[in-house]
């Protein structure tokens, strides 16, 4: 997608919103998607960590800070929340029913690139 903006259900133009679940902000100066994102109407800076109500970003990709990894349909390639459409290797993260868990025990295998998460 252009500039990477991911659009929401209701579509918009990337040139003036980006779009991310549902929420859009306004793109006074052209936000690159890869350095902001929204969540629950949260616009957070994806450079470091940052409270978004339940949630914190860590570079692009949004995890829950009570319980583990949740990407709902996406889920996490380093560190990033990816549309679940294909297999991903999810490295330090296992996937399970579109949800991604931290793999604590560092043995994620080459297998996750086939197996389906």
């Amino acid at each position: 997608m252009h500039n990477n903006c991911i659009h929401n259900r209701i579509h918009f133009n990337c040139y003036y919103y980006i779009c991310y679940y549902n929420c859009c902000i306004h793109n006074r100066i052209r936000f690159n998607c890869y350095y902001y994102i929204c969540y629950y109407n949260c616009c957070i800076h994806n450079r470091s960590h940052f409270n978004c109500y339940y949630y914190i970003c860590y570079y692009n990709c949004c995890i829950h800070n009570r319980s583990h990894f949740n990407c709902f349909y996406y889920i996490c390639y380093y560190n990033r929340c990816i549309h679940n459409r294909s297999h991903f290797n999810c490295y330090y993260y296992n996937c399970y029913y579109n949800r991604c868990i931290h793999n604590y025990d560092n043995n994620c295998s080459m297998q996750l690139l086939f197996n389906k998460c």
